[in-house]
């Protein structure tokens, strides 16, 4: 096979992981939650696998070190130190912990291809960019298909994350322009960039503004400085060998640039005086953030625990679900304190040393590509300062992806010692065969979790209620397989107690045993969730023991005491109301996410009825 066809076939089949990734299979929301799609997500990630092994067995590539060898190596020790600190919050951690250690080992395979010249730097931009076509055509047909004008989220599912995307493509889309050789380039990379741009100020994400904007501006930056034009002199030389006609474009340019920054900052702050996008809206979960720090200042609370103690912030029970600070340094902080800032801010110096150092050592027309990488690492930091995106994995890829564009040597040196090329293999088959066994064996578990929760929900109203109790029950007794696999997973034990709360609700006295020990098993686990600790009340009610549902409800209500629901509960438990007159809190469907999971708070009911049949 001729070297221009492997580029090719290689160029086509890094574009399709893109776009993979990027759609809703992939790794965006629903690909993530929905265990139905994640067999073929482990297929991908075997066959991409099984094509790496066999290229670099066949080219007898080298093994080389990466610039964050060590840098890895302590961050995974702050995640240890992190979850042994808390290891009542072990399970939540895990999960996090696997997601890291995926963009680790996803890392070295990138790194890897780059190191030996599998695929190279510009095959992985232009595979970038074209998956782009795909996210920008979605959003304006979304936007075409609403008839008015609103925030798209194309395949991506999340106006932030698109914006975090549509940030990772801007500066090297405006580099393609600025560069071209050629007019028809100029103007086919200038429309591409004006699509992007348009699109990201579209998704009202303000982060991702922000971002653009610092990105932009550093890309201006280090071209000036590649061309020699920061100075004075240099810029009037190079003005005036321009043409008339080309001083007049670009000043109609530099004026319309100046009219959308105006515009834009003027929709900025605008954007406070929405409801829904009003500024405590965030503080709030910086405020969490730092109490979280100041309660645990040096190991934090856990990798991945932000959500588990945001309850304590916030009184609302339908406003307590959060998964992140919605910053990465306060979520570090929160989640693995001191020890884990520490080498935060290491890794941004270090980068940032690497930046300096390798800026003489690439040649100019390698520098061109260079350039907008760092421009893109800088918008995401700017992002990442006020929200984090990268909860979702296709914003962790994409900015892994710029990371090792950035950071990747252009002159990798091979490893020579014999225990590291014997060592570095061993320990690649090592991680990437557990992640892949770990999350298919959490995958098949997590299946079981949801057909056993389709077999009680989603039937709409067309059911009777003995059909409906009867489901409740397989629903309950196919759980037991679910929490005795994986007994340390919350969730799985809450939604047990609730469909047997439910069945006991209907009548059925010997289920409000089963379903006081399934939330009892929950609440030892997530000790904040307050909606359960007043279900679990609402159980002591059920069996005739009102001290014991009263002392349950104070649990709740230290959690949230301003909520009225649980007033018109201690009037009903003491006798001052009738339970039928006690009107059940109503969520919206659409409250969050989470309703694919079947997590009660996003759908209608999230309380156990006070009617007993």
């Amino acid at each position: 096979m001729s070297p221009s066809i492997r580029r090719l076939l290689s160029s086509l089949y890094i574009t399709f992981v893109f776009l993979y990734l990027m759609s809703p299979l992939g790794a965006t929301f629903n690909g993530v939650v929905v265990p139905d799609l994640h067999m073929v997500t482990f297929g991908l990630m075997i066959v991409s696998l099984g094509l790496w092994v066999f290229v670099r067995w066949r080219q007898g590539w080298d093994w080389h070190r990466t610039a964050f060898d060590i840098v890895f190596v302590l961050w995974i020790a702050v995640f240890a130190i992190s979850i042994l600190a808390n290891m009542e919050s072990a399970r939540r951690s895990l999960i996090g912990l696997w997601y890291m250690l995926t963009y680790i080992a996803v890392w070295y395979v990138l790194h890897d291809f780059l190191a030996n010249g599998g695929v190279s730097r510009k095959q992985l931009i232009d595979a970038f960019l074209n998956a782009g076509i795909m996210i920008i055509l979605f959003s304006f047909f979304q936007i075409a298909n609403a008839g008015e004008l609103v925030a798209p989220v194309s395949l991506i599912g999340n106006t932030n994350a698109l914006g975090a995307v549509l940030l990772g493509m801007t500066p090297f889309a405006v580099a393609r322009a600025v560069t071209a050789n050629h007019r028809i380039g100029r103007i086919g990379w200038g429309l591409y960039s004006l699509f992007v741009i348009v699109n990201l100020l579209l998704t009202l994400s303000r982060g991702a503004w922000l971002g653009m904007f610092g990105s932009l501006s550093v890309l201006a930056v280090l071209l000036l400085v590649h061309y020699n034009m920061l100075s004075w002199s240099a810029i009037k030389r190079w003005w005036a060998n321009r043409s008339r006609l080309q001083k007049r474009l670009l000043g109609g340019f530099s004026l319309s640039v100046f009219v959308v920054f105006l515009v834009v900052m003027g929709l900025l702050i605008n954007s406070f005086s929405i409801s829904v996008r009003r500024p405590e809206l965030r503080t709030r979960l910086w405020n969490s953030a730092l109490e979280q720090f100041a309660e645990k200042p040096l190991t934090g609370h856990g990798l991945y625990t932000f959500g588990q103690d945001y309850p304590l912030s916030i009184q609302i029970p339908g406003q307590q679900s959060h998964a992140h600070a919605h910053s990465v340094p306060l979520n570090i902080l929160a989640e693995m304190g001191l020890v884990g800032f520490v080498v935060f801010v290491c890794t941004v110096a270090f980068t940032v040393y690497l930046i300096k150092r390798r800026w003489s050592d690439i040649d100019t027309k390698e520098r061109l590509i260079w350039i907008p990488a760092i421009a893109a690492l800088a918008g995401f930091s700017i992002h990442h300062l006020f929200d984090l995106p990268s909860m979702m994995p296709v914003v962790a890829l994409v900015a892994l992806f710029i990371l090792v564009l950035v950071c990747a040597p252009h002159y990798p040196q091979p490893m020579t010692a014999w225990w590291r090329r014997l060592g570095h293999p061993i320990g690649m088959v090592v991680l990437w065969g557990g992640l892949l066994a770990t999350g298919i064996w959490s995958t098949g578990v997590y299946q079981q979790y949801l057909d056993a929760m389709r077999i009680s929900f989603g039937h709409g109203e067309d059911i009777s209620q003995e059909e409906q109790l009867a489901n409740y029950r397989e629903t309950a007794t196919q759980l037991n397989r679910v929490v005795a696999q994986d007994p340390l997973m919350p969730i799985y034990w809450q939604q047990q107690g609730f469909v047997w709360g439910l069945l006991a609700s209907g009548g059925d006295t010997n289920a409000i045993n089963e379903a006081t020990r399934s939330y009892e098993q929950f609440l030892l686990l997530e000790p904040n969730h307050t909606i359960s600790w007043a279900n679990l009340s609402v159980l002591y009610w059920y069996d005739g023991d009102t001290e014991t549902a009263l002392n349950l409800l104070d649990r709740a209500q230290d959690l949230s005491p301003t909520y009225g629901y649980y007033q018109r509960l201690r009037q009903v438990y003491l006798g001052e109301m009738d339970a039928d007159t006690v009107e059940m809190p109503v969520y919206m469907f659409n409250q969050n996410f989470a309703r694919f999971e079947f997590l009660r708070e996003p759908l209608p009911q999230a309380f156990l009825p006070l009617h007993v049949e």
